[in-house]
């Protein structure tokens, strides 16, 4: 694995995160209305959207740029 290969790493688990939550929004509102209990179920996917956005680095990837840095 290069260092490339973690910055794409990361990048493509912050757009991840960062498509999740703008369609999370458009479902919950109206889920809210037709079925509130299923509605509650987005709550849980807005918290896994921000894990995607703010995840440290594998393991791996920390040890190859501890290594060059």
């Amino acid at each position: 694995m290069k260092t490339t290969d973690c910055q794409q790493e990361k990048r493509s688990s912050q757009v991840l995160g960062f498509l999740a939550i703008p369609f999370v929004l458009l479902l919950i509102s109206p889920l809210m209305v037709l079925f509130p209990f299923i509605a509650l179920f987005a709550v849980p996917v807005l918290g896994i959207a921000a894990v995607f956005i703010f995840a440290p680095q594998s393991k791996v990837c920390r040890l190859i740029t501890d290594r060059v840095g």
